[in-house]
């Protein structure tokens, strides 16, 4: 047997010896000119190289910096994931992401969301001027464009002087602590003093007053203002702090304090615990106490406000919402209602006033017919659900047998 080994071992090397013989060895591949050799299928990007700001891998012709020549798993043949791949070379870019509050894109790995990867006429790649790539996600930047008075910055373009594109530990992604940042530039002075009544601008948030983007005044005081906000009748609701205390505190809770004109509101938000709200962070939460662009002194447009609690469960169709162009307080009593969530009345009496027709010919309702699941009186949110819906007409499932059998399953 051992010889039989040997005898194999030894054919096999005559045979290798045999095929190779007279045979040099195989030379490496020679070095790709990997520009050249791009362009001649992607001569799209050769409008690239005459741009100003070229992405540095693709100026020195290393677009296997970034690619794969030959197979990948993601799009575009990248090497990794666009995130993880930005970060090899944007050390910094993981910082980013981990604070507080990072930018929507920065968050989900979406570099290319505001960045070129080739190249660009704006610096650091951007897709565009700053003012007008923020205007693609945040619509109120042209808005702002239309006020009479504009911030400096905001006049000039300049969003990063105020904003991290990237992230930050402050909301809405300052560079620093609001008072502080506006005061970088606003210095206190005697006149600064007088105009804001003695008190401390260095304890707040100018924002409380001031829009910080644009407005209607030389000041940028928002436009409807509290009535002793206007009339600088600051005691109505606050109280001088004593000497060397910073602050202007109010003379007790919001509630109670804004109770003594807004009795009834006071009222509602004390009865139903309207939001959640306790006596230390009522209305605030809400309202600005001074001035806003938004009526009843809104600290956003309604819509946009209540989404800050109340995100929007998505459709399962891609049939628009009708009620849409609604008001939130069309149907919701926005300081509480004895009807849930907050309805302004019962369901079958609020919708009837739209929907007449369907409310005499739906499926029996009110008092006397309940719901199996809930074991409540069977109302027209018992079949449709109003903010997010999986089949249509707003229906919570599909209305020719799924939602049927969710009650009649005997």
């Amino acid at each position: 047997m051992k010889r039989l080994i040997v005898v194999l071992l030894v054919a096999s090397a005559l045979i290798v010896s045999a095929l190779t013989f007279g045979q040099t060895p195989a030379s490496p591949l020679p070095p790709v000119d990997q520009k050249k050799a791009c362009l001649a299928c992607h001569d799209e990007l050769a409008a690239i190289f005459t741009l100003p700001n070229v992405h540095r891998p693709l100026a020195d012709g290393k677009c296997s910096a970034c690619h794969n020549p030959h197979a990948a798993r993601h799009a575009g043949l990248l090497e990794d994931k666009e995130a993880d791949l930005c970060a090899r070379c944007h050390k910094q870019s993981a910082a980013w992401s981990a604070q507080p509050n990072a930018h929507d894109p920065v968050a989900k790995g979406r570099c290319t969301a505001c960045h070129e990867p080739h190249g660009s006429k704006v610096a650091h790649l951007l897709k565009s001027s700053p003012r007008d790539l923020c205007a693609n996600c945040h619509a109120a930047v042209k808005t702002w464009a239309t006020r009479p008075v504009q911030h400096d910055p905001v006049k000039k373009g300049q969003c990063t002087v105020c904003h991290n594109p990237h992230g930050g530990k402050e909301d809405y992604l300052l560079k620093q602590n609001q008072a502080k940042l506006c005061l970088s530039c606003h210095q206190i002075t005697p006149m600064f003093t007088s105009a804001h009544r003695g008190f401390d601008p260095q304890t707040v948030r100018c924002s409380a007053c001031h829009d910080p983007h644009a407005g209607e005044t030389p000041t940028l005081v928002m436009k409807r203002v509290h009535p002793p906000f206007a009339e600088r009748d600051c005691r109505a609701c606050h109280v001088a702090q004593a000497e060397g205390k910073a602050g202007y505190p109010l003379k007790s809770s919001a509630l109670i304090v804004c109770g003594e004109c807004h009795g009834d509101e006071a009222a509602q938000v004390r009865q139903f615990s309207a939001h959640g709200s306790g006596e230390k962070q009522s209305c605030e939460q809400c309202h600005n106490g001074h001035a806003s662009h938004e009526s009843g002194l809104l600290l956003l447009p309604q819509r946009q406000l209540c989404r800050k609690c109340h995100p929007e469960p998505p459709a399962g169709t891609s049939t628009p919402d009708p009620h849409a162009k609604q008001s939130c307080t069309t149907c919701h009593a926005q300081h509480g209602s004895a009807n849930k969530p907050y309805l302004i009345e019962p369901p079958l009496t609020l919708c009837a006033k739209c929907h007449s027709r369907e409310h005499h010919v739906a499926h029996p309702m009110g008092e006397t017919v309940l719901d199996p699941i809930n074991k409540q009186p069977v109302t027209c949110t018992s079949c449709h659900s109003l903010h997010g819906w999986k089949a249509d007409p707003l229906l919570p499932a599909d209305g020719s047998r799924a939602l049927c059998l969710r009650c009649h399953n005997k």
